[in-house]
Order: C-alpha cells, then structure tokens, then sequence
C-alpha cells in the first residue's frame, strides 16, 4: 500500500494496522538502540550506498537497476550488522498497533528479539515500512551516525584513530 506524505507514519499490516515515531520522537533508551546498531554497521552502509547489486554467504542477493555503482560482496559479519541494524530501525520505530489475539490486544514488542518473533509477513511489513520512515529522514538519521573524524580522515585535527 502506496502511503501518502500525511501516512508515512501508518501503514496496514498482516491483522491490522501500525503506527511509527518520527525519528525526532525517539526516547533516549530508542536512540541508543539505534546508535549501537548503527555503528558496526557504518562501514558495510558505506560499501552499498550506490551499488548496483549486493551479495553475502548465507544471504539473498539484492540489486538495484537504479544505481549504476560497482557489484559489492560483504561478509558474513556485514550482512548480520546491515540486518541488525533493519531490524532495530523497525523496532526503534514502531510505536503502536492493533493487532490482537482472541480479541485481545497483542502487546508490542519489547524489544529486537521479540520483533524478531513475530509471524514473517508481519514482522516484513513492518520492517519495510520502517524503512520507508527511516529514508524518508535520512538527513536526521545521518546526523546520528556522525563518526569522529580522526577515524576517516588521518590529516583532520584529531589524527586518525590509530596514530
């Protein structure tokens, strides 16, 4: 289902319906999840930003026709960060829904792992639409992945991070 700007923050799911934080709705202990997600994840993000196709032992291949970078293979080790952090961005995200059970409220989850229990289809809507969220706005998102300069950048004031 195709969300119009007002929507972004909605969507259906499989039994129901969810609704999502702007990211600059975040509780501290949400923004932390994110960021401890985030970081060993950088550098896999950095090597896909503009590939054309995306492969990794044990993982389905991704493509996209509408990047033209080179063909990038990550580790094992990468593709888990990149999925991990995925899988924080829909939980960090997911603010409330209606699914229910026995005509009883399911509580949400409470954290990564019980995202992770969820039934595929809509533990995959979620996380889908979690990312249109998180693209949506990625300039807020990019400010909370900054990484000390020294670290890239052996010539900035700070050195880099191994001298």
């Amino acid at each position: 289902m195709a969300a119009q700007k007002d929507d972004l923050y909605r969507t259906r799911i499989p039994g129901g319906s969810a609704s999502f934080y702007k990211l600059k709705e975040l509780s501290n202990r949400r923004e932390e999840e994110l960021a401890v997600a985030g970081t060993p994840a950088e550098g896999a993000i950095r090597k896909i930003q503009s590939a054309r196709s995306v492969t990794a032992d044990g993982f389905e291949p991704a493509e996209s026709a509408a990047l033209t970078g080179a063909d990038v293979h990550l580790t094992r080790e990468e593709a888990r960060d990149i999925l991990y952090l995925n899988n924080t961005v829909a939980w960090v995200l997911l603010k409330s829904w209606t699914l229910k059970r026995d005509g009883k409220p399911i509580p949400l989850p409470q954290s990564v792992d019980d995202l992770l229990d969820l039934p595929k289809d809509t533990k995959k809507a979620i996380a889908d639409h979690a990312q249109k969220i998180f693209a949506a706005e990625r300039v807020v998102a990019e400010d909370s992945f900054q990484i000390d300069p020294g670290i890239e950048e052996p010539d900035s004031p700070t050195g880099a991070s191994d001298t």
